[in-house]
């Protein structure tokens, strides 16, 4: 029974894994950011407990036993800073000091705290900050999250994109548009065809308009998707 039920499994699993990935397709959705974060850099204690090994004799056969051993390890954990921000569809974003500060500004600049955090040790140094506005200072006694909203306005939006995925039946068919005829680079070349470029998890600088290259109407179709990208997708349209 096993020399059967093993290759049906794998047999059907393996069927499964190529339907699957037949139709499966990439797509991507506008979107636009409502709030930018700065995580300013902190430490705290971390209590843990810690095991090891020893010998602590040998077996009648003269073979070296073990026992183990537990010991406090506790420590301070440093955090270094970190910005960030969050889309209308509710994505999360990892964001560089210098894009933080062009967001925040163009948002008005009105940050608030949204988090206090007590450090371990207000003396030390924040770690992690080379290169930042915090390099070579201290956490001090508190850390601070801060908060800055977008002021809703379409002339301040930041759109950016994400990928996604959804399953594509049509795209697996015999009988359908997707199963064209391969031709040569050459002869797509002369058409002016081109290959879909890579998104490459760029999220903030990306083309919408394929084969045009103008970074004004790139920019327009940009905030034109990121603003209008959750209400259409809201109700289906």
């Amino acid at each position: 029974m096993i020399l059967i039920a093993v290759p049906t499994l794998l047999s059907i699993g393996s069927k499964a894994l190529i339907e699957t990935c037949s139709v499966i397709s990439k797509e991507y959705w506008g979107d636009e950011v409502v709030s930018v974060y700065e995580e300013e850099p902190y430490n705290y204690w971390h209590s843990e407990t810690c095991s090891r090994e020893y010998a602590c004799g040998t077996d009648e056969d003269g073979n070296t036993e073990y026992c183990t051993e537990y010991y406090d390890c506790s420590h301070q954990d440093d955090v270094g800073p970190k910005w960030y921000a969050i889309t209308k569809l509710g994505n999360t974003y990892s964001i560089t000091e210098e894009q933080y500060d062009k967001y925040n500004e163009k948002f008005g600049g009105n940050r608030i705290s949204v988090k206090t955090i007590e450090n371990y040790d207000s003396d030390d140094r924040c770690v992690w900050s080379d290169n930042t506005k915090f390099e070579n200072k201290n956490v001090g006694s508190y850390s601070y999250v801060w908060k800055t909203d977008w002021d809703g306005k379409y002339e301040t939006s930041v759109p950016v994109i994400t990928e996604e995925k959804y399953e594509n039946r049509i795209k697996s068919s015999d009988y359908t548009v997707f199963n064209y005829i391969e031709i040569s680079e050459d002869s797509a070349k002369s058409a002016g065809l081109f290959d879909y470029p890579d998104f490459d998890r760029n999220y903030f600088d990306y083309p919408s308009v394929l084969g045009y290259d103008n970074s004004y109407v790139q920019e327009l179709f940009n905030k034109i998707n990121g603003h209008l990208g959750k209400e259409k997708f809201e109700y289906g349209f």
